[in-house]
């Protein structure tokens, strides 16, 4: 390049990057604005299905960015308790059998160890999930040996314990399944005890819900809709982490409708890293 061209491309490059950044903010606008996520509870959910054999869609809100307060829907049992972070996955998968099969993927609290996630931090395959283990009872907390489908009716609330590869401790959850039907599952998730990352606490009991939602679409087809919900502190909601929510949403996701850990997409993949595999 000529000195006569240099000024001439770098003062063009310039004029380009306010564009750039205003095409950014329009877009980041319109997401935070997009319509607030809707559970599929006896309509369409929000995000939508995708197609068959495509990637999941995640995304995630602060609810103080949405234009409407976002309010939990009756069918996940949540209650009226605040929510400032919402992670939504809307997937589509294989399964030839009814729900009692995807239902022995919840059942098996012990085979949650050692689920692999990409981590943003580490740029590379971590375990999500270093322990676990079912529980007998929320009082007396003693390991037992996974579920049975027959100790899973619909209405039933067990327990479990897990420790994850940020969590300090090993915090106990509520595990409910609200509906089972051979067309769908409806299975709610919520902490009984404070869960603390790096010894910060975040989540005070009863403030980290989730519920997934499987539903028959066709012969052998299946969606899949998760729903995270959170209280954090304001502290934690200015931490940029929302690639780390969405890699955690897509490892329940591969464990629960078994998906192979290469069809997983990753999110927060650095260029150096962008071709690892393992």
């Amino acid at each position: 390049m000529s000195p006569a061209q240099g000024p001439a491309a770098s003062s063009a490059r310039h004029r380009r990057l306010p564009l750039l950044w205003l095409a950014a903010f329009i877009l980041l606008t319109a997401e935070a604005l997009a319509a607030a996520p809707s559970p599929p509870c006896g309509a369409a959910p929000s995000p939508s299905w995708p197609d068959p054999g495509a990637a999941p869609v995640v995304r995630v809100w602060q609810t103080s960015a949405l234009d409407t307060p976002w309010r939990a829907p009756d069918c996940l049992a949540w209650g009226d308790g605040e929510v400032s972070r919402l992670v939504v996955l809307a997937g589509r998968f294989r399964h030839a059998g009814g729900s009692d099969g995807l239902l022995t993927r919840f059942a098996a609290i012990s085979a949650l160890r050692g689920l692999p996630y990409w981590s943003v931090s580490d740029q590379r395959w971590q375990p999500l999930i270093l322990a676990a283990s079912a529980l007998t009872d929320a009082k007396a907390r003693r390991p037992r040996s996974d579920f049975a489908l027959d100790e899973l009716p619909a209405g039933a609330v067990r327990y479990f314990a897990q420790q994850d590869n940020r969590t300090s401790g090993m915090p106990m959850f509520r595990m409910q399944v609200l509906q089972r039907a051979p067309d769908r599952l409806l299975v709610t998730v919520v902490n009984e005890e404070s869960v603390s990352y790096w010894r910060l606490p975040l989540f005070p009991a009863g403030t980290l819900r989730s519920s997934y939602l499987l539903q028959r679409l066709g012969p052998g087809d299946w969606g899949y809709y998760s729903i995270a919900g959170s209280r954090e502190p304001a502290l934690a909601a200015l931490l940029d982490r929302d690639a780390s929510f969405r890699n955690r949403a897509i490892a329940l996701y591969r464990h629960l409708t078994a998906l192979p850990v290469r069809e997983m997409p990753r999110y927060g993949v650095r260029n150096d890293a962008a071709g690892a595999d393992n």
